[in-house]
């Protein structure tokens, strides 16, 4: 019994070794805590109505090429006898419709989710992002460069149709960092989204981050190539519209890595002051890395700042926000991302609100209503500034 007369009397080795050897047990219940009642993450199903409006036609449209049996009609049924819908089923439906997003003219999209200060929903919008595009028909690559792993440990995953518990080095991003290999498709999981992989992470990543600062210590920046191996890993992946990276709260070389690696880079931020000066602090320090690097220019990239958290009823948030707008102006997305009980459940290790399911009572499926046309802004936002940097092509 961990009372204040014993832990008084710890040490940190003794604190930590109580600490390490509780730890699996705790995450454990954490997550059987916000699980959902069958144990693992499973997708939601689509009521007639929102399976047309996502494949793009009308509710008659949808009925009538079933009863011409163009394809099949979807298996699930609700109590009441409903057509429901799966991701898979939608996803067939839209190829038969021509409404399958257009496939990436040579190579997958590069989106960076960056910011080295803690708390800033920088997993979360990452971890949503990926929801919002594979519910459009999108492809994505997660890759988490996070040795925490809190991204990967919001996916069931599986290798092989095998479902996958441990993750060691061989199986993160840890060797391409340290060039150990240059192909990273031997590192994709699966994940219980059809149209969803991950390259996943453990504590393991803090050793590439070693092994890179040994490394460009000897070395120097100019002769040692190393923030250009996940860039060049990426670009061989093939049969993926976007590559989403969740950097680690830390201004390191796997985040330098995703800086580089990027076509589009989005900082969460909430819009409190030291949130906010770190930002800005962020921002120098990459752009005097940046200058650094050589040939970093050849491509053009762009950043964009994202408030996070921002609390209606706050007035300093609310006075924080208008006044980063003044300043940043469209540096900044028009769109706040929103932080209710349905994107916190979520993050938590509940289903997210795109996952949903069929059988959370009327109040909690209108709040997971709410919160998808909210972030659905955000993201739709996002789209649109990967459009424009693509000349305009979806």
């Amino acid at each position: 019994m961990l009372t204040p007369e014993v832990v008084s009397k710890l040490d940190v080795q003794e604190t930590l070794e109580i600490v390490a050897t509780l730890g699996d047990s705790f995450i454990n219940t954490l997550r059987e805590l916000h699980a959902p009642p069958v144990g693992l993450k499973s997708l939601r199903r689509y009521r007639i109505q929102e399976a047309a409006r996502e494949i793009g036609r009308s509710v008659s449209w949808l009925r009538a090429q079933e009863a011409e049996g163009s394809f099949p009609a979807p298996g699930d049924r609700s109590a009441g006898g409903r057509r429901m819908y799966t991701l898979e089923e939608i996803n067939a439906i839209r190829s038969y419709a021509g409404t399958l997003p257009k496939a990436p003219p040579r190579r997958p999209y590069v989106l960076g989710f960056v910011n080295f200060k803690g708390g800033s929903s920088k997993t979360t919008c990452t971890y949503l992002a990926s929801h919002f595009l594979a519910s459009r028909g999108y492809r994505v690559l997660l890759v988490d460069l996070d040795p925490q792993g809190s991204l990967t440990a919001s996916f069931e995953i599986s290798r092989d149709g095998a479902p996958v518990r441990g993750i060691d080095w061989e199986q993160t991003i840890a060797p391409v960092l340290t060039g150990e290999v240059d192909d990273a498709l031997p590192l994709v999981h699966q994940t219980h989204w059809p149209t969803i992989d991950i390259i996943p992470a453990s504590v393991d990543v803090y050793d590439a981050e070693m092994q890179m600062a040994v490394e460009t210590a000897r070395s120097g920046v100019q002769d040692n190539p190393f923030w250009r191996r996940l860039d060049s890993a990426v670009r061989r992946l093939q049969g993926y519209d976007f590559v989403l990276l969740d950097s680690a709260p830390a201004l390191n070389l796997a985040a330098i890595n995703a800086v580089v690696a990027a076509d589009g880079l989005i900082m969460p931020v909430p819009p409190r002051n030291l949130d906010l000066e770190a930002a800005v602090k962020f921002a120098k320090v990459v752009h005097a890395w940046t200058e650094r690097l050589p040939g970093f220019n050849e491509r053009k990239r762009w950043l964009r700042l994202l408030l996070t958290q921002l609390q209606k009823g706050s007035l300093s948030d609310q006075t924080h926000a208008l006044l980063a707008s003044r300043f940043f102006g469209s540096l900044i997305f028009n769109n706040n991302f929103p932080m209710s009980e349905a994107v916190r459940r979520g993050s938590a290790g509940a289903p997210s609100c795109y996952e949903g399911s069929n059988q959370v009572d009327r109040s909690q499926a209108e709040a997971n209503r709410r919160v998808r046309e909210a972030l659905d802004e955000v993201f739709e936002e996002m789209l649109t500034m990967v459009q424009a940097s693509r000349g305009g092509k979806s």
